[in-house]
């Protein structure tokens, strides 16, 4: 499924969720970092998606919702 979606050039944001319901937060994260990158939309609703919660305490994941100005949002 993954690599499907990664031929169809889908979104990365869609991809993170496939990756945290996997457990693989790393991954998860690569995708996040790369949404940033090419600002994608689907960032604005970071904070507050709750499939994304797992990954509220990793430093990495800190990083990036300050970079969007969304480090509020989370505990």
């Amino acid at each position: 499924m993954l690599d499907e979606l990664n031929a169809d050039e889908a979104d990365p944001v869609s991809i993170a969720e496939i990756h945290i319901a996997m457990k693989r937060p790393q991954d998860a994260l690569d995708c996040l970092e790369l949404a940033f990158e090419h600002e994608s939309p689907k960032l604005l609703g970071l904070g507050a998606e709750p499939v994304f919660s797992p990954l509220n305490h990793h430093p990495r994941f800190k990083r990036l919702l300050n970079g969007i100005g969304l480090s509020k949002y989370i505990g």
